[in-house]
């Protein structure tokens, strides 16, 4: 018996050799052959688990101590093979272990995550810029989760919303001209290249099959040499995708627009499909930004019959020459507004209620003048002068911070246009005074009203000019019986002390102390509140009188707090400054030492961040963060001069110990790091007489002595890690390369870093 027990457990071991040990300790899913591998495997462990059983009910047991050692055996060597079994079956079995095969419905969901962020970014109208197109091409995450394992490759290949979103850039002749001096045999070359862009174009089209695409167009010129009429066919390709386009952003001139209507109207694919007497071209199209420069004699209304458009935004130097259909559009964003349209017309049909369903309106740069709404007669004004009062436009922003392009009476105009009690969300940053504006309409448009803005929740205002009226802000607030939100630069010391009257009456929790009536009443619906100070704009006398009436405001407030269930203020009060020298900000930090009853915020790289957003739009073609667009010649010239006043803004801007954080968050250093390095052949023509390459170096030869001082001090905390080719690796906080001489080539503050570009030496 005991020989028999050997042999068994001799032929187990053998039996029990693991088919696939790389895969018991990892989430990996086996292969379709590893799986019938382990099947097998199974199956032979089982067939040897009942024999063991058999073995160990013949064994007579409490006869012996022989058979009960060899019964112990069976059971022990029966045990394993039990844990072999269960161990091997998880392998196999979906529902003990359901992700380690994750189902398709879930890979096809996160895959499309890629595309969605990429859809987000597209449609934020912020993020359209030039400089902001530095990303890789949408469609490479697809390709590269085709690589990643056969399975994937199968789901990626079936799922045509991953090869549904396209970034698209023709080449530009001025590349190509600079390519052939270069090289003669370039053109030949780039000729080659576009063939086979032209090819994955086709293949992505193809896997797409019918699915809504979200295509991003940018050509800046039509190319001169022998690869044109491979962009032609480009062009006329995605034209004949015209009727599957639900999202579409073009970068180009005006005639490139109409150029891709035109062949878009011109389709095989749409005089096959037309059925109506006026057949469009772009019947899913719901999203349209359009960045357009060159002739304004070029009219376009390829885009009128598009039924489901309701997102439009454009740019450029001339958008009169877009004919778009306005009655049905509910967001329109536009950068430059009036050239020599009829512009009370224009605002006449896209803010009408009896056709129109506008409910976002973003306008910016009111660059030319706009003319006083019209009357009919001297008794009888227009039916304009007073809105209908089924209007839908609920959200407005009025950027008009350039202080070049305005117009006082023009801007004045413009506010007569909208509905007041319809608004929910109001935007307006002005050097003007448009609440005192706004103000004086309500009261002379609706004297029935004793809040024409009911429906208001939330406001944003920024206003320079201080002195015009001083109660403008808390007048307003009267009007606004429904306000929650407020964010408002640091007012005038009047207005400060008004408003500190206010919150400490929404603060407190007997607000009848409040020893002014008027003020008892005044947005009790109020809960944000978010202060921004500008005292580096300020003398010092202003920023001591300012933190004088903020200290009377915390005097206000420390009485007592009015609690929300859960224990906390029920008026959040929110204090932001912004970058100032280290004199301002340690008085700050001195203030900012008492307790205050509410919170305290820094918007950090404020300066930094306009500075190299500035710097990445003007120089495109400098290669600044990987970014290959370059402007036309008539821009080259302007952006020259503009460049160079940046760099002399920045070389004046003295760091402090507390900035140098900000500065390497920002990126700015990093910008400017490679403006020093570029290669002469790189630079547009006027770059380089401006020395900007030396320039650059010359701040940063300044900055780096106080930064290493920065490194070596004690106070940072922050994370660190070196720059790699491919990856970053953190360095520890002790490590001796912080203070050594290689420390400028390390970043820090990875939290708040944006991570793509920086990785790359």
């Amino acid at each position: 018996m005991g020989a028999q027990g050997k042999d068994t457990e001799h032929r187990l071991k053998i039996s029990l050799t693991l088919p696939v040990p790389h895969l018991l300790n990892s989430n990996y899913a086996p292969t379709e052959k590893e799986t019938q591998i382990i099947q097998e495997t199974i199956t032979l462990a089982q067939q040897e688990d009942h024999r063991l059983k058999k073995l160990s009910d013949k064994i007579p047991r409490f006869t012996s101590r022989a058979h009960d050692a060899t019964y112990r055996e069976c059971q022990k060597l029966r045990k394993d093979v039990q844990n072999f079994i269960l161990k091997h079956q998880r392998l196999v079995s979906d529902s003990s272990f359901p992700f380690r095969c994750l189902p398709t419905e879930l890979l096809v969901l996160i895959f499309l995550f890629r595309v969605w962020d990429a859809r987000y970014n597209w449609s934020n109208t912020e993020q359209v810029d030039r400089a902001s197109k530095k990303s890789a091409q949408p469609w490479t995450a697809s390709y590269r989760l085709a690589h990643v394992c056969q399975r994937w490759r199968a789901i990626v290949f079936d799922t045509p919303q991953l090869w549904a979103c396209l970034d698209i850039t023709l080449p530009t002749s001025s590349y190509a001209i600079n390519s052939n001096r270069r090289n003669p045999a370039s053109s030949h070359f780039l000729e080659e290249e576009m063939a086979k862009y032209f090819e994955r174009l086709q293949e992505m089209l193809h896997r797409s099959k019918n699915e809504e695409l979200w295509l991003s167009l940018r050509a800046f010129d039509y190319p001169q040499n022998g690869y044109k009429k491979l962009c032609d066919k480009t062009r006329d390709l995605l034209a004949g995708q015209s009727h599957r386009l639900a999202f579409l952003t073009f970068q180009t001139r005006d005639h490139t627009v109409k150029a891709f209507c035109d062949a878009a109207y011109a389709s095989d694919a749409l005089c096959s499909r037309s059925t109506q007497r006026n057949p469009t071209a772009f019947p899913r199209l719901k999203r349209l930004i359009l960045d357009t420069y060159g002739n304004p004699s070029v009219v376009t209304d390829g885009f009128v019959h598009a039924p489901a458009l309701q997102e439009v935004t454009i740019r450029g130097a001339h958008p009169h020459i877009i004919a778009l259909p306005l009655s049905q559009l509910r967001i329109y964003n536009e950068d430059v507004l009036a050239w020599t349209y009829n512009l009370p017309k224009f605002l006449e049909t896209l803010l009408s209620s009896s056709t129109g369903n506008l409910e976002r309106l973003h306008l910016t740069r009111l660059r030319y003048r706009l003319e006083p709404l019209p009357l009919s007669s001297s008794e009888s004004p227009s039916p304009l002068t007073t809105p209908p009062t089924g209007s839908k436009l609920a959200h407005i922003h009025l950027d008009f911070s350039h202080r070049d392009y305005y117009d006082v009476q023009s801007i004045g105009n413009l506010l007569t246009y909208f509905h007041y009690p319809a608004i929910q969300t109001l935007r307006l940053n002005s050097p003007l005074d448009l609440l005192g504006t706004m103000i004086n309409i309500a009261n002379d448009r609706y004297p029935q009203l004793p809040t024409p803005f009911v429906k208001l929740t939330k406001l944003y205002y920024r206003s320079t000019m201080r002195d015009a009226n001083t109660s403008s802000l808390v007048s307003f607030l009267r009007l606004s019986p429904n306000l929650e939100e407020l964010d408002i630069e640091l007012p005038s010391e009047n207005d400060l002390q008004t408003l500190s009257i206010v919150l400490a009456r929404l603060h407190l929790k007997s607000p009848q102390l409040i020893p002014f009536k008027q003020y008892q009443t005044l947005a009790p619906k109020l809960r944000k509140v978010y202060i921004h100070t500008n005292f580096w704009k300020q003398s010092d006398a202003q920023v001591e009188r300012m933190l004088a009436s903020l200290k009377r405001l915390t005097k206000a407030l420390a009485d007592g707090q009015v609690l929300d269930r859960e224990g906390h203020p029920l008026l959040h009060i929110e204090l932001i400054f912004e970058d100032g020298d280290l004199y301002r900000r340690s008085k700050i930090e001195s203030f900012l030492n008492n307790r205050v009853p509410f919170a305290v915020g820094f918007y950090r790289s404020t300066f930094f961040s306009q500075r190299r957003d500035e710097i990445l739009v003007q120089v495109p073609a400098a290669n600044i963060y990987s970014t290959s667009t370059r402007y036309p010649t008539t821009r080259i010239r302007s952006s020259v001069m503009y460049l160079s006043g940046i760099l002399d803004t920045i070389d004046k801007h003295r760091l402090s110990y507390s900035q140098m954080k900000d500065l390497y968050v920002s990126g700015l250093h990093l910008c400017l790091n490679r403006l020093s390095r570029l290669p002469v052949g790189s630079l547009p023509p006027g770059y380089s007489k401006h020395h900007f390459r030396g320039q650059a170096k010359a701040i940063l030869d300044r900055w780096e002595p106080l930064h290493r001082k920065d490194l070596c001090s004690p106070e940072t905390l922050t994370l660190w890690a070196k720059k790699g080719h491919r990856k970053l690796v953190f360095v520890p906080l002790n490590d001796p390369r912080r203070t050594g001489p290689d420390a400028m080539k390390l970043i820090y503050g990875m939290d708040d870093y944006a991570v793509e570009g920086i990785g790359m030496s």
